[in-house]
């Protein structure tokens, strides 16, 4: 429902840049895949007893680290195939940034989802519950909004 609700929300966004709307299930998939990857990895660790609760601050860096590599890599691609999707037929009605909207949020949207993805289950797990039941779902979800939110940010102030 949130997702649907941010995607109504940007609605004259996507109406005014259609080809936008092809990018939104690679950029929502490579979210949620960082997150709960990450998720599964802490609560491996945990489990194991091969971090605490008190080491979130390095789990929080080693993540974002982590996170900005990987979207870093999948920018590439990204890049490429934004670039002859939007420059490929018209150049002449394309604007000159948006080959880098993709790229971009590819790295944000992976970064904030291996960092929620990590930290989400430490958080049930000092509030008692289950991370290994809770975490993917509030990570999948969460990640989803993010990442259209994200994603029509960066293309609003890179196109407008």
């Amino acid at each position: 429902m949130f997702t649907a609700s941010a995607l109504q929300y940007y609605e004259g966004q996507l109406d005014r840049w259609s080809w936008l709307i092809i990018f939104i299930p690679l950029i929502m998939s490579s979210g949620g895949n960082s997150g709960n990857q990450s998720a599964t990895l802490i609560i491996t660790a945990l489990t194991t007893g091969n971090i605490k609760l008190r080491d979130w601050r390095i789990i929080l860096w080693r993540e974002l680290r982590v996170g900005l590599m990987l979207g870093a890599m999948l920018a590439v691609a990204g890049w490429c195939v934004a670039w002859f999707q939007t420059l490929g037929d018209h150049p002449s009605d394309k604007h000159f940034w948006w080959p880098l909207v993709v790229p971009l949020t590819l790295v944000l949207v992976v970064t904030c989802g291996a960092v929620s993805g990590s930290l989400l289950p430490l958080l049930f797990k000092r509030l008692g519950f289950d991370p290994a039941l809770m975490s993917n779902p509030f990570v999948a979800g969460i990640s989803d909004i993010l990442a259209i939110v994200i994603y029509m940010t960066v293309a609003v102030l890179l196109l407008k």
